[in-house]
């Protein structure tokens, strides 16, 4: 994981700001949860690129959605 992340975050615990350490369990969170849908690509399908490609553009999709539209 990115040192940078890691040190935000400490920072954002580190202060008391609950908002931001909501944040920042949230970003882990999903970096777990990318880490292990990687490892699964790598482990099942041998890196293949259109998996590799399918697997980055839905978390592209899911991170860049807005959350506060109305369906």
């Amino acid at each position: 994981m990115d040192p940078f992340i890691i040190t935000l975050c400490f920072c954002a615990f580190a202060s008391g700001n609950q908002a931001a350490a909501d944040g920042c369990n949230f970003v882990l969170a999903m970096l777990r949860i990318y880490a292990h849908c990687e490892g699964m690509v790598t482990e099942l399908f041998a890196r293949n690129l259109n998996f590799q490609k399918a697997l980055q553009a839905a978390f592209h999709k899911f991170i860049n959605e807005n959350a506060s539209k109305k369906v």
